[in-house]
């Protein structure tokens, strides 16, 4: 990716479902999203926000 001539990098990283282990150098921006819908292994919570 950093190969490619662009003024903003940036990567999408939606439903993060683990870890990740990158490498950020060049990356400008980086969108982190959760999955929701239906009960997560972490709360509970479903789309509603009701547990």
């Amino acid at each position: 990716m950093v190969q490619v001539p662009a003024c903003v990098r940036f990567l999408s990283c939606e439903p993060l479902l683990g870890p990740l282990e990158l490498d950020l150098e060049g990356i400008h921006w980086v969108i982190v999203g959760k999955q929701w819908g239906g009960a997560d292994a972490e709360g509970g919570r479903t789309t509603s926000g009701r547990s």
